[in-house]
């Protein structure tokens, strides 16, 4: 998971009304509570930025090592993070409409990541 990312670990708190404003806004990442780690992030300021909410589900294997169990479990741990915390706020399913969301299967290596592939709203993964 990235290391400069915003962590929340409260919904609805001061720090997600922060972290909102970072979608609303398009700055830093920040992540969700629990494992595994979930990010969010609006892609804004920087060439070929799309604008939209990216949320990233973070493994902490290796792309290499990554099966199709370990990557539905992510996904489905990731999914399940999101939706809740849709149901503590509503304001982030506002956003996920106003700007559009991509969902992610991202392995962080420290000093940078590489996405795995992208995760369907239904769970499904597409790796590559």
């Amino acid at each position: 998971m990235p290391r400069d990312a915003f962590e929340v670990s409260e919904i609805p708190s001061e720090r997600w009304d922060i972290a909102l404003g970072l979608l609303t806004d398009g700055g830093h990442a920040f992540l969700l509570p629990g494992e595994p780690a979930v990010g969010l992030q609006r892609y804004v300021g920087f060439p070929n930025a799309d604008g939209l909410i990216h949320v990233s589900v973070f493994t902490e294997v290796e792309p290499s090592a990554v099966t199709a169990e370990i990557a539905n479990r992510d996904a489905r741990r990731g999914l399940e993070a999101i939706h809740q915390a849709e149901s503590a706020d509503p304001r982030l399913a506002q956003l996920f409409e106003r700007f559009g969301v991509t969902f992610e299967y991202v392995y962080d290596y420290g000093h940078g990541s590489v996405k795995i592939g992208f995760i369907a709203p239904d769970g499904e993964i597409q790796i590559g």
